[in-house]
């Protein structure tokens, strides 16, 4: 987990919640946002736990969220290599200023969808790595 300041940690913790609000109703969805440990995958404890279906056609997306902070080789490191390997969808959100930084550290991790944000007056807007 990285180590923000407290307006890295608010933006976090905002477009965390604006990313788990876009999940279809019909999706079950956990968040574990500033270190808290409400929904586990594999151990571990990424940003969004999206469950889709149920029993054995169950789904599982997870989803981190990075600040300008935390888009660096130590992150990925310590959890983008993680949840590459838990075998489930995992998408990774990153600031629009870091998404070409994002994409060299990604390569050769199992990353199913590089997506960036950024915050305009007050604001979440979200686009694809296309």
């Amino acid at each position: 987990m990285a180590i923000r300041t407290r307006l890295g940690q608010s933006e976090h913790d905002m477009v965390l919640q604006v990313s788990a609000d876009t999940y279809p109703a019909t999706d079950t969805v956990y968040t574990n946002p500033n270190g808290e440990r409400n929904c586990p995958v594999g151990g571990l404890y990424p940003d969004i736990v999206a469950l889709r279906g149920t029993g054995d056609l169950e789904r599982i997306t997870i989803e981190e969220i990075e600040t300008e902070d935390s888009v660096n080789a130590a992150e990925r490191d310590h959890q983008w290599t993680q949840y590459a390997s838990l075998g489930c969808t995992f998408h990774l959100v990153v600031p629009r200023t870091m998404l070409c930084v994002a994409r060299d550290l990604i390569r050769g991790l199992d990353v199913d969808f590089l997506q960036w944000y950024e915050i305009e007056n007050g604001r979440v807007r979200f686009g694809n790595d296309a």
